[in-house]
């Protein structure tokens, strides 16, 4: 059962609790698309805290629950935790980096204490969030998010310096945002082969690392294009309308474009909302793989999007059930597993169908080991690609 409260500023507080006793684990694939569409969270009485580890996700989300890419984290996740026996809060925080501060110390100190901490994008904050969980001695994993290159050398890797630090799991957001670059350039230049691509791009916040790292990519892309040119790079801070004010102006300032990069999909979708107003013709793509951004591809509008990684939290939340049972996934995965974003276009979405076109409940039944023992995960990483080979293995 769960409910929806507030807590002091958070915006939404989701307490999830599940049972589950059997031989097997089941995941539930809710696929509807890479979306779920928002609904009202309904209250219900909280039943007695079971004997099941405790688990809080620590995630940001400014109106969380009406982003296509948070809702379809915060489903799986609780389908997931559902499934693996569980007992799971989705704790949303504020944007602003003392909120996310102010929001965890505060559950913390008043004695809402977790087993167990998943810690996703903290604007960030995740150096000092590993360092404040440490000297709580709270065991925490970190997904969604990495660190760079700085915090990195000097936070060193997971259980190394901070031993309750046990795990982290990120993509690789700059070879996903050159992929996507690339992508990008090499279609502008077979559809107008006498024309030099020319980008503007709209990147996310500032603090995010996903999106620097992203619009990293795109840079090294566009350097190895050696034809491409970057126009601009303009905040979108993630949202539809806010890409779609802004384009008109950017277009008018830069002068004739054919490629939109966006680091959501969200923002290429409200560019190319202007765009196909106004008759244009302009290739875009963006990140996250959203239902909207799988049917504009469908429809040959949107080009690409980079997406899949929703699937992480089902892996995080069965490395960490495995490791309460004394199952460390050290061995099997490494303390840092590698996430792998899927480049989805009109070419292999069909490919994908059964997890992401259809509005059926696929229903796989299977033993937590086949997420844990994977062939050769070390070497594989976790991607909606290898959640759907382990499905058919099993």
């Amino acid at each position: 059962m769960f409910s929806s409260v507030g807590i002091g500023r958070v915006r939404s507080f989701v307490v999830l609790k599940h049972r589950r006793s059997s031989r097997r684990w089941r995941i539930w694939l809710l696929v509807v698309g890479l979306v779920c569409v928002p609904g009202v969270v309904s209250a219900a009485p909280l039943s007695p805290r079971p004997t099941l580890p405790l688990v809080t996700f620590f995630t940001i989300g400014h109106s969380a629950l009406r982003s296509p890419w948070v809702w379809k984290v915060d489903r799986f996740s609780r389908m997931a935790a559902r499934d693996l026996g569980l007992e799971l809060e989705v704790v949303y925080m504020p944007f602003f980096r003392e909120g996310i501060l102010r929001s965890i110390q505060e559950r913390i100190e008043a004695g809402i204490r977790p087993d167990y901490v998943i810690l996703s994008n903290t604007q960030g904050l995740t150096p000092r969030l590993i360092q404040y969980f440490n000297e709580k001695e709270i065991p925490h994993f970190v997904i969604y998010t990495g660190l760079t290159p700085e915090d990195a050398a000097r936070m060193g890797s997971p259980r190394e310096k901070y031993p309750y630090w046990i795990g982290l799991m990120a993509p690789d957001d700059e070879q996903a945002g050159y992929e996507l670059g690339m992508y990008l350039i090499a279609t502008a230049k077979n559809r107008w082969p006498s024309r030099s691509p020319r980008i503007l791009a709209f990147r996310g916040a500032n603090a995010v690392e996903a999106s620097v790292e992203r619009v990293r990519g795109l840079q090294r892309a566009v350097r190895t294009s050696s034809v491409a040119e970057l126009l601009h790079v303009a905040s979108g801070h993630w949202q539809r309308a806010s890409a779609k004010k802004k384009y008109p102006r950017l277009r008018q300032r830069y002068g004739r474009l054919n490629i939109v990069w966006a680091a959501s999909d969200e923002m290429a979708l409200g560019a190319l909302d202007c765009a196909l107003v106004d008759g244009e013709d302009i290739v875009a793509g963006g990140f996250n793989g959203t239902t909207d951004a799988l049917k504009s591809i469908r429809r040959g509008q949107l080009s690409a999007s980079m997406g899949g990684h929703f699937i992480d939290i089902v892996y995080a939340l069965a490395l960490v059930k495995g490791f309460a049972a004394g199952r460390d996934f050290v061995d099997t995965h490494g303390v840092i597993v590698r996430s792998k974003l899927i480049l989805f276009t009109s070419e292999n979405i069909d490919r994908y169908s059964l997890a992401l076109g259809s509005t059926a409940h696929l229903h796989y039944e299977y033993p937590l080991e086949i997420l844990l023992d994977g062939p050769a995960q070390r070497d594989r990483g976790v991607s909606i690609e290898s959640f759907l080979s382990d499905l058919h293995r099993w």
